[in-house]
């Protein structure tokens, strides 16, 4: 029997297998026989058949191993990514896989660039010692793609999804269904379906708590109605068919339309930040949903501008 080393970065890089699955696999291959996959290895370490391996090892299966083609300075982080793009291909990985196995493979990154700089740090240090005149150049994009926090919207970039969609997956993430999180990873239920019932859960605990304490006072949406308003008023206006001697001036409609963006944005803000009591009570929990929904209406935003930008190269 073969002995391979088993690196833990590696190893959970992607989901764990859920139990039933796993043991799906062990009894395909028990009552189907193996069929001569073999397992891929790098420099010794599995990275690819980690579950494979584990069923062969404890029924003392004989299997094939094949070594992956990399550059011979390659890190950890470029065989992850490899073992990224080769579980993609080979089974088309779920949204929420991606961005969970990108994050790792970011903080990978990360701690190579940390590790070199420290040891760039160490040599410049013997070299000043030695009285030696070192220059230091920084490496912009490089400096910027290994900066110790990433953006939703850089995660999205890496796992190829949308910012909006990391967002939710973190809603989900940060929540306190372990359940869920894992149907999820393993891409039985998707990123926005756990979202739903994420947020759904949070709005029956927040009902319940409020109806705990009948000393809490209604919310006060007297500004939001009264924008709401507003705003029903200035689209009904616009839509509607202006007959007679009317003379149509589209920059009145053009002003209204600015007036109405600038209003929305307002109030908005001011329903959040000018809400003493919420300011009070927001939870890490509660900042994630709001900026959910502001995420969904940049991306509705952003399609609004698609349109137009295609109106334009029409006319």
């Amino acid at each position: 029997m073969k002995e391979l080393k088993i690196d833990p970065e590696l190893r959970d890089l992607l989901p764990h297998l859920p139990k039933e699955k796993f043991e799906g696999l062990e009894k395909m291959i028990l009552e189907e026989g193996y069929d001569g996959t073999p397992i891929l290895i790098w420099n010794g370490y599995i990275v690819d058949g980690h579950h494979r391996y584990k069923i062969f090892k404890k029924h003392n299966i004989e299997f094939n191993i094949e070594e992956i083609s990399l550059p011979k300075d390659s890190e950890k982080s470029d065989v992850m990514d490899w073992m990224i793009t080769y579980q993609d291909v080979r089974r088309n990985m779920c949204e929420a896989e991606k961005i969970y196995a990108n994050d790792k493979v970011s903080t990978r990154r990360i701690e190579e660039e940390n590790a070199k700089k420290k040891l760039e740090g160490n040599r410049k240090g013997a070299d000043i010692t030695n009285g030696k005149t070192v220059s230091v150049h920084l490496d912009g994009e490089r400096k910027s793609h290994t900066s110790p926090t990433h953006t939703r919207e850089q995660r999205a970039k890496f796992a190829g999804v949308s910012a909006g969609t990391v967002a939710r997956y973190d809603t989900v993430m940060n929540s306190d269904n372990k359940e869920l999180q894992q149907s999820m990873l393993s891409g039985d239920v998707k990123i926005g379906t756990a979202y739903k019932q994420v947020i759904s859960e949070r709005k029956k605990e927040n009902k319940s708590n409020v109806n705990k304490d009948d000393s809490i006072p209604a919310p006060n949406n007297t500004n939001a109605q009264q924008a709401d308003e507003q705003t029903q008023k200035i689209c009904e206006f616009m839509k509607t068919e202006r007959k007679g001697d009317y003379n149509y001036d589209i920059t009145s409609d053009i002003d209204s339309l600015h007036y109405l963006f600038n209003k929305t944005i307002n109030s908005m803000s001011d329903a959040i930040f000018d809400n003493h009591e919420m300011m009070n009570a927001i939870s890490k929990a509660d900042c994630d949903t709001l900026i959910n929904y502001l995420i969904e209406s940049r991306e509705n935003i952003n399609s609004i501008i698609k349109k137009m930008e295609d109106l334009k190269n029409e006319k």
